[in-house]
């Protein structure tokens, strides 16, 4: 027969308890108050990458059309930590769902400004370490002439950095590093992250036919979209067999069978960006069905 009621636990990243897996990913939700009527509410909400001082992002144009994906470039546009903790996170009191705030630090001095300032904070649910933004990845690797080991093992120590300052649940945003990535993870955990997110685009590129000329004033972008669900599933896959803790899967996700496809490889939750992009009600749209799914399951 029918339930009327699913009989499910609660969903849990680490110690967070969230009414669905669905979770908007950073940069695709605002803030978390731009669309304060949508119901039910994301799982959790992610906020754009806050950086230690504002930053106005990119020059345009920010974005490129790929087939059945989007190149962007926004280059972390935020309000800076002061003004965030002064005007932003007031606003988000009352958002309705758990928060996870975004960071990023250029050096072990500003990621220890920003642990420390967000842990006086109240209403932040878990801290994400954007470890190595993938339309960073490069002009990181030029700006300090370090290749892209180096630049993981400094990711590693920000991790162990960030853990002896944040007493919540710690979220590391892995880089996209392909083969080496469930060694990666696994090093992550251990240096104390409690749960790890694969949603990370790639780096990708684009040039105008006529020119040769990049499309993007910032050259190189982050490709996401359903093009690389395939990788990301792969990225999911391979760390889930390498690790204990929970994984936010993420990439091309627009759909429910998506959605399925990220939790059998592994996934705790699943966390939707360019879905959100295109129709702002993408979540409370899934989440409906979701939770339609769990009231139909034959008993």
């Amino acid at each position: 027969m029918n339930t009327s009621e699913p009989n499910t636990p609660p969903l849990r990243l680490h110690t967070i308890e969230i009414a669905s897996p669905f979770l908007a990913a950073s940069g695709t939700f605002g803030w978390g108050d731009s669309f304060p009527e949508i119901a039910p509410k994301p799982g959790a909400i992610i906020t754009p990458t806050l950086t230690l001082e504002p930053r106005n992002g990119n020059p345009m144009p920010r974005t490129v059309e790929a087939t059945a994906g989007l190149l962007h470039a926004t280059g972390l546009p935020n309000p800076g930590l002061e003004r965030f903790l002064n005007e932003t996170l007031p606003a988000l009191n009352n958002v309705g769902c758990p928060l996870f705030v975004s960071i990023y630090g250029e050096t072990p001095a500003v990621w220890q400004m920003l642990a420390q300032g967000l842990n006086a904070a109240a209403g932040i649910a878990a801290l994400e370490l954007n470890l190595l933004p993938a339309q960073m990845l490069f002009s990181e690797t030029a700006r300090t002439g370090h290749d892209t080991q180096t630049l993981q093992q400094n990711a590693l120590d920000t991790i162990s950095l960030v853990r002896t300052i944040w007493s919540g649940t710690l979220i590391a945003k892995l880089p996209p590093v392909g083969l080496g990535i469930g060694a990666f993870a696994r090093q992550a955990e251990l240096r104390g992250a409690d749960v790890l997110a694969l949603n990370q685009g790639f780096p990708g590129y684009a040039v105008k036919g006529s020119s040769g000329a990049a499309r993007l004033a910032n050259d190189v972008g982050i490709l996401s979209g359903p093009c690389i669900k395939p990788l990301a599933l792969y990225q999911v896959y391979e760390v889930a067999q390498s690790v204990s803790c929970p994984i936010i899967g993420g990439g091309g996700v627009m759909n429910l069978e998506d959605v399925r496809e990220f939790l059998a490889a592994g996934a705790t939750a699943v966390s939707l960006g360019i879905a959100t992009l295109v129709h702002p009600s993408a979540i409370a749209k899934l989440t409906q069905e979701w939770q339609a799914s769990l009231t139909n399951v034959m008993v």
